[in-house]
């Protein structure tokens, strides 16, 4: 079997390019919630921080390569990105995909909302909450996104 028909190493590179930076972006979101924690472990703060990006390049690469392969059974895939990729016109428009997008999580954003306010009536505890600067979620987005 050719490791280059495998799956399309362009879009695999691409795709673990922005995980590892999504990683580096979620760190001082991950530093403010797990603050007192990290006063407990006897490891430098900057060895655990390169530990902890190794660990999630490894397990990024190894289900991004999972994703890709899948994406031959399963008919979805990353048109936007192959197209640049390819630099062919597909028949995509960014248009049809952002309505849908906008559309979708708006929804998502009203229910996460909902949910949220039935869980506080139901009295659910939520534990400690942690304040985190408005920078520090809009870093750590990118990681929940990707």
């Amino acid at each position: 079997m050719d490791i280059k028909k495998l799956i399309n190493w362009k879009l695999y590179f691409i795709l673990l390019a922005a995980s590892i930076l999504s990683v580096i972006a979620v760190i001082p979101y991950a530093l403010t919630l797990q603050g007192e924690i990290l006063k407990t472990v006897d490891l430098p703060l900057p060895l655990l921080l390169i530990i902890s990006i190794i660990q999630n390049t490894v397990l990024f690469g190894v289900l991004i390569f999972i994703g890709l392969k899948l994406t031959k059974t399963t008919g979805l895939g990353l048109p936007i990105i192959e197209s640049y990729i390819d630099k062919s016109s597909t028949d995509i428009s960014l248009k049809s995909i952002f309505k849908i997008s906008v559309l979708l999580g708006v929804i998502t954003g009203i229910l996460i909302i909902i949910l949220d306010s039935l869980f506080t009536e139901m009295g659910v505890d939520m534990g400690e909450q942690v304040s985190f600067p408005l920078w520090q979620g809009f870093l750590a987005s990118f990681y929940g996104g990707i």
